[in-house]
């Protein structure tokens, strides 16, 4: 369905923020909704959250990933800006606890325009990250490189990886679905020729030696922005693809364990769409067999803000039902969804303030039934604007974003998704374009770590009402 332009479809309006009643609750799955949210209702508890900042040391920090450690522990990489001239200075490794304590940081240089895209924690303990950076002799080269930590965070080894004629962006860093190394998302872009770009996925041990390496060249450009366990031994992949009329499509990939294509779908919405996350959903309610969660964004045929997208499809890709979340006054972006043991599937998302308006970005947290009714909605901010950047879910159900914060207001439009959608070699990789913003507007950027509380027990009650005599 292509949003803003009429159609004959029903269309189903849900409420945000607002949990019906267990009999009211529709059993039936409407196919496609479009949901105009309410304002965000700021101030929402968390389990705790805290800032990191360098006060004193006339330094910005952005945060820009974080994983859970046991003891109740947030682990993040980030790193550090000087407030004059706006110069990255330093990697950032830290341990954070609940009460906001910094229990451990360590810092290391950072390499030409370096800027952390993900980090995980390998089965032995250590932590691995993925970064962009520039390199070669001209430092005009776009190159990926990985780093090794150990469990205190201390400097073990590195890895660049880089071609002689393609530009490589890292996307994402995922755990290899046997458990046994990891998965790298990278985009590469033709140094001679930008039309040429396309998405590859790079399996190595734990260690970093190579086990294979899939190029995804359909013959038109596209990008994978995530990757996710399939539940089988594979992988599905989202990301975007250019169709025939020149818009970007929504694209997943059905993969095997070697990367392989077993299966691949195109989804057309809107003026432009991308497909940014995917994850595993065995029991679909309603359906049969295995399928996938799919999060990602649509530009309206309207002309207005950036809707996030959220479709269920079933395990040969076929969708199964979609909902767009819609508000006049911010454009969306996804940062992560999940799907739990009973159902339900948490969708986390930015919420960028457009058209001048002094509105805050947020993240927001929409929680939805196994058929796509909104249950839940949560908007969570520090300081005057919010910008997360990962999701992972944490001990018992608690839900753990990693995010950068500004201490002071500054106005930002918001960049439609389908003017410039797929990177190219114009594109910033080491946060020029952050920082001159900052410096326009007078912000201070600080990283901040939130925990939202784990959900409450849920019992379906369209799976009460079919198990009844």
């Amino acid at each position: 369905m292509n949003i803003g332009r009429a159609t004959l479809l029903l269309i189903i309006v849900f409420l945000s923020g607002f949990s019906q009643p267990a009999g009211a609750q529709m059993c039936s799955t409407p196919f496609e909704a479009i949901i105009t949210l309410h304002p965000p209702q700021l101030g929402v508890p968390t389990v705790w959250d805290a800032k990191y900042s360098r006060d004193g040391k006339h330094e910005m920090v952005q945060l820009f990933s974080g994983v859970p450690k046991d003891g109740g522990t947030v682990f993040a990489v980030g790193r550090t800006v000087a407030q004059a001239g706006f110069r990255p200075l330093d990697l950032v490794l830290l341990e954070m606890n609940r009460r906001g304590r910094v229990l451990n940081e360590k810092f290391y240089p950072l390499k030409e325009a370096e800027v952390p895209v993900k980090m995980i924690v390998l089965k032995k303990g250590d932590y691995l990250v993925v970064s962009n950076i520039r390199g070669w002799s001209s430092k005009e080269r776009r190159q990926v490189r990985l780093s090794w930590y150990s469990s205190d965070g201390s400097f073990r080894s590195e890895k660049v990886i880089d071609d002689s004629d393609y530009d490589y962006d890292a996307a994402g860093l995922v755990h290899a679905a046997d458990d046994d190394g990891f998965v790298l998302i990278v985009h590469a872009v033709n140094r001679s020729q930008e039309s040429d770009q396309h998405g590859m996925l790079m399996r190595f041990t734990a260690g970093g030696q190579q086990a294979w390496s899939r190029a995804y060249r359909p013959g038109i450009p596209n990008r994978i922005e995530g990757l996710s366990d399939a539940g089988d031994g594979g992988y599905v992949a989202a990301g975007r693809i250019k169709i025939d009329d020149g818009r970007n499509a929504g694209w997943v990939m059905k993969l095997g364990y070697d990367g392989t294509v077993l299966w691949q779908r195109i989804f057309p919405r809107g003026a432009g769409a991308v497909l940014s996350r995917a994850a595993h959903a065995s029991a679909m309610s309603g359906h049969e067999g295995q399928g996938f969660i799919l999060l990602g964004t649509s530009a309206p045929l309207d002309g207005g803000a950036d809707a996030a997208w959220l479709m269920a499809v079933d395990a040969l890709g076929e969708p199964q039902w979609q909902r767009y979340f819609r508000h006049p006054d911010f454009s969306f972006s996804s940062i992560g969804v999940d799907r739990i043991a009973d159902g339900r599937v948490t969708v986390i998302v930015n919420a960028k303030a457009v058209g001048g308006r002094s509105h805050r970005g947020h993240v927001r947290m929409l929680v939805l039934s196994p058929r796509g009714v909104i249950i839940g909605d949560e908007a969570y901010i520090e300081g005057v604007q919010a910008d997360g950047k990962d999701y992972v879910p944490g001990w018992n159900g608690e839900r753990i974003v990693t995010a950068t914060i500004e201490s002071d207001s500054r106005s930002s439009g918001a960049e439609m998704i389908g003017d410039n959608f797929l990177a190219t070699k114009s594109d910033d990789v080491s946060g020029e374009k952050t920082d001159a913003a900052q410096k326009n507007g007078g912000t201070m950027s600080e990283g901040w770590i939130f925990v939202a509380t784990a959900l409450d027990p849920y019992d379906d009650p369209c799976m009460i009402k079919r198990a009844a005599p």
